[in-house]
């Protein structure tokens, strides 16, 4: 069953309320300009004069996904944590190979767990030595570490280019940290833990549910 998202902008940064949102170009500037960074806007606007943009080949594109994550973490101590349930709409404009472009999602929020969940680069304080260089110490997600995936599409051709595409390559990664991490804080909520570190190991969060129980 198919339902409609509706999203809140209180930011004015599209300039309609719809599913489909292209972003509205005075106000990114305003507030990139409000940042200080007056190089990125003299850049931004020199592309995107019509014939510069036209030489350089350079369109605007912007690929929307939003996700649900529901992951379970156990607040016994040592355990480790169990996501339940995944899903995500991807907008990547026309959708060329529907099964390639779920593959990419899939491996993007594989890739997206491990970063927040597992993957640490460790060195050895002393001497510098990298201690996780190889697969026997350096942890990856496995099939075993995810959950099933309810992948779905909101195709929304672009006219920035004649094939209507959009980006589809880091869309699964991107929205996994942040998914994954949130839901995280929220399981944890209860305790009173409102931060976990990343990346989220056992160890972690068998220190962070300790602090929390004092």
């Amino acid at each position: 069953m198919k339902q409609m998202l509706n999203f809140a902008d209180t930011g004015g940064l599209f300039d309609h309320f719809e599913v489909n949102r292209e972003p509205f170009w005075p106000r990114i500037i305003w507030l990139v300009a409000g940042s200080g960074a007056w190089h990125l806007v003299i850049l931004a606007l020199i592309i995107m004069i019509p014939p510069v943009r036209n030489a350089l080949s350079i369109a605007a594109i912007f690929s929307g996904a939003d996700f649900v994550d529901r992951p379970y973490s156990r607040t016994k101590i040592g355990d480790n944590v169990d996501i339940l349930d995944y899903s995500v709409v991807d907008d990547v404009g026309t959708v060329l190979n529907p099964l390639l472009l779920e593959g990419q999602i899939r491996g993007g929020i594989a890739q997206g767990a491990g970063q927040i969940l597992m993957e640490d680069i460790v060195f050895d304080p002393d001497s510098g030595q990298l201690l996780t260089g190889s697969f026997m110490d350096y942890a990856m997600p496995r099939a075993g570490d995810l959950s099933l995936m309810h992948c779905e599409t909101n195709p929304v051709p672009t006219k920035t280019n004649p094939l209507g595409v959009k980006g589809a390559g880091e869309a699964g990664a991107v929205g996994a940290m942040p998914a994954i991490g949130n839901a995280l804080v929220d399981a944890l909520k209860p305790l009173g833990i409102r931060e976990v570190p990343m990346p989220a190991t056992p160890e972690r969060l068998w220190r962070a549910i300790r602090a929390a129980q004092g």
